[in-house]
């Protein structure tokens, strides 16, 4: 994704930032934390998305900056990456299991 998030992520940022503030409100983060949930949109809170934002918020002024964004980004792929590279090593007997190694390196 590279250090500024690339083109298609900065595209994504700038989609969710109605307000072209520079930053992802509480409101511009609903589709984000329902898509992240798996849950319908009108099932998400906004205590939801408070807490989402405490977790990836520099800042801590209840917003997400781009960089914030980006970091959550990156750990999403990287879950992702670990989930099924877990499903991989339990199909296949004798598979390496790699995802030790890509923990250690974020660590």
């Amino acid at each position: 994704m590279g250090a500024r998030g690339g083109a298609h992520g900065q595209h994504h940022f700038d989609a969710l930032d109605v307000d072209a503030n520079g930053v992802l409100s509480l409101e511009e983060l609903f589709p984000v934390v329902a898509g992240v949930s798996g849950e319908l949109p009108v099932s998400v809170t906004k205590e939801h998305c408070e807490r989402f934002v405490s977790l990836f918020s520099t800042s801590r002024e209840g917003v997400l900056t781009r960089a914030d964004f980006f970091d959550f980004v990156k750990v999403s792929c990287v879950t992702s990456w670990l989930e099924a590279e877990e499903a991989r090593t339990a199909a296949e007997p004798g598979a390496a299991d790699t995802s030790q190694e890509v923990v250690l390196l974020l660590a």
